[in-house]
């Protein structure tokens, strides 16, 4: 697998920010996992959640708080800065959720391990096993500690073709932990403000 095909794994902020609509968070979830013509076989709010996962993205890309992660991040890692750069802000998100959200982690990860599986049928059959280990395994909680992160880097660097330093990247993390947070508290209320006004929720 290559850069090209490496999905991006920032599952909890786009979860996060779906407006608290079920059939959007689900749009928003299977956005890279599906083809261009399958997004078009959906209804209007998981069709919304898609689109609004390709707007999250384009911001998140254009943002100059992401652009400076990159680049810290690009000695080390290559053309797999913007991989580990969603990673790290679904990690950092987590630790600073009480910032942006009233519900707790655990009461908002819960409801997305049971929603899921009532909208199994509605997504490809080939990410059906992909959806039941996240739930079975939590993969949402699986970000919110740098063993987590460990075992998440180590398992993407086997899927990879070129040599890479991402298993690096959780000591990187620890050892940049304050300023990488500043980037992310700078950007992470942007993209809300950006995702209210678009979706008016």
């Amino acid at each position: 697998m290559d850069f090209h095909t490496l999905k991006p794994m920032n599952y909890l902020a786009h979860l996060f920010l779906s407006c608290d609509s079920e059939e959007k968070m689900i749009g928003n979830f299977i956005t890279d996992q599906i083809t261009l013509k399958e997004s078009k076989r959906y209804d209007a709010l998981i069709s919304e959640g898609i689109q609004l996962h390709r707007a999250i993205d384009t911001f998140t890309d254009n943002h100059p708080q992401v652009k400076k992660v990159i680049k810290i991040l690009r000695p080390t890692q290559g053309k797999y800065a913007p991989v580990v750069v969603d990673i790290y802000f679904d990690y950092l998100l987590y630790k600073s959720w009480d910032n942006y959200s009233h519900r707790p982690f655990e009461h908002f990860s819960n409801s997305v391990y049971s929603m899921l599986p009532k909208y199994l049928e509605l997504m490809p059959v080939r990410i059906h096993h992909q959806v039941t280990n996240m739930v079975k395994m939590r993969w949402l909680d699986v970000y919110t500690t740098i063993d987590g992160l460990n075992s998440t880097f180590h398992r993407l660097q086997k899927r990879t073709r070129f040599i890479n330093n991402l298993t690096d990247a959780p000591s990187f993390l620890s050892k940049n932990q304050n300023q990488l947070s500043d980037h992310f508290n700078e950007f992470f209320p942007d993209v809300i403000k950006y995702v209210e006004l678009k979706c008016n929720c």
